[in-house]
């Protein structure tokens, strides 16, 4: 007996729906994965990997994505990010809380660290365990720091094979608008022209962080 698309479990659905849109991501306008050196900014000069783990909470606040294979029904991302000691490799969960779900949707990701150019890194999901094959590039280009030199936002950009890519703005507070949002992806479309995949942006501003109770 088959079961109709209302039967089904939200998460074979919410699985549905993330196919669904990488097919039709692919149909989009291509892109070419930039070389790390082609965009990284003077900004990551002096970064540590280490700067990219979040303390004890290990928190980012995913402000901006087009993340592909994140379903238009989830919003207010959050990343728990740990580094490694040898600032080698590095590990995280995606928190999302998706419309019609009970559960947050949570996705584990490990990766890879560049120990010459530590804004390089290469990163696949982690299924039940096991690491997926075939790392893909995640690049930390640009970051901000506040007056006391610790950073408050990180511009990072992923090229998922298959014509995919992901441009994330991630910050440490919840507290920014959606025009402090905006302005800052103008500025990097700025930097690099026409070089980032930056369509489709997702915004999550404070009200709607505040909203999802974070």
């Amino acid at each position: 007996k088959h079961r109709t698309p209302s039967q089904m479990s939200p998460f074979f659905r919410l699985n549905n729906l993330i196919i669904a849109i990488i097919v039709s991501a692919k149909a989009t306008v291509a892109y070419e994965c930039p070389e790390y050196e082609a965009i990284k900014q003077p900004s990551v000069s002096y970064y540590r990997a280490a700067e990219l783990d979040g303390g004890p909470e290990h928190t980012w606040y995913m402000a901006a994505t087009n993340e592909p294979t994140l379903p238009p029904i989830c919003t207010c991302g959050v990343n728990n990010i740990t580094v490694s000691d040898d600032q080698l490799s590095y590990s995280y969960t995606n928190t999302d809380i998706c419309t019609g779900l009970k559960q947050p949707f949570v996705i584990s990701i490990g990766g890879e660290i560049d120990p010459e150019n530590p804004g390089n890194m290469k990163e696949n999901a982690i299924i039940h365990g096991h690491q997926l094959k075939n790392l893909d590039p995640n690049m930390v280009f640009h970051i901000e720091r506040n007056n006391d030199g610790a950073i408050d936002v990180v511009y990072t950009y992923a090229c998922l094979g298959h014509g995919l890519f992901s441009f994330n703005v991630l910050t440490r507070t919840s507290d920014y608008s959606t025009e402090e949002i905006e302005d800052r992806i103008s500025a990097i479309d700025e930097m690099v022209p026409g070089t980032f995949k930056l369509e489709k942006m997702k915004i999550t501003n404070s009200t709607m962080y505040a909203d999802c109770g974070l």
